[in-house]
């Protein structure tokens, strides 16, 4: 951690336009409360555009990581109960991305003092405010996004779903053969999977119940823990939050809603993923993410990422493909994405999901700017 002078002796200083904004340290007794200001904050800088100031991005630990419940899982009791603590030992902490002056604001506004509690600096011993690294936070994150998905995401199954190819360990007749997952169900006796063996050349499909996942190993094993459940859950969230916009059913309470979703969707962003495909997939949801966060920075940033998935992925299955052109669309509002994107699964129908053929109809209710003619 890094700590700048003491503002409580000096006036802070007005920013100068050169000043970068840093991940201050901040404090508050009630998490879910200043989480519900900071939304506030920015729907209010969403819709005040003359004041010209951007979307604040904040961190809130104890709000980010929910408490876990041992039930979920008793053979990880002791996991579970560490993830907790760790959730405890972060309470008052709220991580705001902004410069100085910003920071300022946000501490001298009325309804910061209207609180009976107060969001204040988190302080060194010579009363210094503390600000961390963008590297120590994308550190802290990665601890709490590692924990909150090993438990919220596909419980207890991390890494499997519908349609995820397994190979059959079980003693018997099938053993060695791989099959798809069909369904998973939870039960009193743990998890019991219904899968499908593929027959007459993929004609028909033997459905093969009660599996245990003892019984199987996936056969794209990845230690990595974005996976494809949370892809989906995100894909899915995300066209949601689109499809409100564009069809402008959003109420106040889902707006809030919204904000906390994204944020906390946004923070996944810092995670490095080695998967070429999943990689794709994932950094064109996070530009569909910023470009509802009205982030520019991040927006330019990660329009330049999915261009270069763009290009390089030659050998993307094609519903890859309509999503990152359907991500820049969303981004650029480039006429030549949208086309492109339903050329993708216009050719190959039978790859789009139910999801993706959502999100193919909403870019299509949103208006275009000028083409371009090159892309770099």
């Amino acid at each position: 951690m890094e700590q700048e002078g003491n503002t409580t002796s000096t006036p802070v200083e007005a920013s100068s336009a050169s000043e970068n904004p840093r991940w201050y340290v901040m404090l508050h007794k009630n998490p879910q409360l200043i989480d519900l200001q900071l939304q506030r904050e920015n729907v209010r800088r969403r819709h005040d555009a003359e004041a010209g100031l951007p979307q604040l991005e904040y961190f809130i630990p104890f709000c980010f990581l929910t408490r876990l419940s041992e039930k979920i899982d008793e053979s990880r009791t002791e996991e579970i109960a560490q993830a907790n603590q760790l959730r405890e030992d972060f309470h008052d902490f709220v991580f705001i991305h902004a410069t100085r002056q910003q920071i300022a604001q946000l501490t001298d506004g009325d309804w910061n003092s209207a609180m009976r509690s107060h969001l204040h600096h988190y302080r060194d011993v010579r009363h210094r405010a503390v600000f961390i690294t963008e590297t120590e936070k994308d550190h802290l994150i990665s601890i709490f996004a590692e924990r909150r998905l090993r438990f919220s995401i596909g419980l207890p199954v991390p890494n499997l779903g519908p349609d995820v190819k397994v190979e059959i360990r079980k003693e018997g007749t099938f053993k060695g053969r791989i099959a798809r997952i069909i369904e998973v169900r939870h039960t009193p006796g743990g998890i019991s999977l219904k899968l499908g063996l593929p027959m007459f050349n993929g004609m028909k499909e033997l459905k093969l119940p009660d599996f245990t996942l003892a019984d199987i190993q996936a056969q794209d094993a990845t230690a990595e823990i974005i996976g494809t459940i949370f892809v989906q859950d995100c894909e899915k969230k995300l066209t949601d939050i689109l499809e409100r916009r564009v069809r402008h059913t959003e109420t106040d309470q889902t707006r809030r809603q919204d904000a906390t979703t994204l944020n906390h969707t946004f923070l996944y962003s810092c995670i490095a993923i080695h998967d070429p495909q999943v990689s794709a997939r994932f950094h064109a949801l996070m530009l569909i993410c910023a470009t509802l966060r009205f982030d520019r920075e991040s927006l330019r940033a990660l329009t330049a990422v999915v261009r270069d998935h763009l290009t390089q992925g030659h050998d993307f299955p094609s519903d890859l493909q309509a999503l990152l052109n359907f991500a820049l669309y969303i981004a650029t509002r480039d006429a030549d994405y949208r086309t492109a994107g339903k050329q993708c699964l216009h050719q190959h129908p039978d790859c789009a999901t139910d999801t993706l053929r959502r999100l193919m109809s909403l870019v299509g209710s949103l208006r275009s700017k000028r083409k371009r003619h090159s892309k770099c």
